[in-house]
């Protein structure tokens, strides 16, 4: 994506840049080590495998597409006393997230164009993994 920010090759959401690769080694990942990847890296480092599976899904994206620290910090928020999650809120924190982030400098300098497409776009991930809540 032209002028997208996030900083490196991107493949099936793991970032190069994020990952500490270089994009030739991303590109060379075999589907096994990817998921591999995917599971090292988000998946167990926000304890996936202990959350309700109702939000499950939504802090797996949010990690792999927010980062693993701000899915961990929107966990700890959407937490209610009795244990369990509030996924409604979970996801209205994602959206808050994602509608900073645009401000960010990485994005400010985009169209309004280009804006609204990376918007869009996360706001289908959002939709996407409802399905599993």
């Amino acid at each position: 994506v032209p002028n997208d920010a996030g900083r490196g090759l991107t493949r099936s959401g793991l970032n190069a840049h994020a990952q500490n690769m270089t994009p030739e080694a991303v590109k060379g990942l075999t589907q096994p080590k990817l998921m591999e990847k995917f599971e090292q890296n988000y998946w167990k480092k926000i304890g996936a495998d202990q959350l309700p599976t109702n939000i499950r899904a939504q802090a797996f994206d949010a990690a792999v597409n927010q980062g693993q620290p701000t899915a961990m910090e929107m966990l700890r928020e959407s937490k209610r006393e009795d244990g369990s999650y509030d996924v409604e809120k979970f996801i209205e924190l994602r959206i808050k997230r994602y509608k900073g982030t645009l401000d960010s400098k990485h994005y400010r300098n985009l169209s309004d164009a280009e804006k609204q497409q990376n918007f869009t776009s996360w706001m289908n991930r959002i939709e996407r993994m409802k399905q599993f809540t």
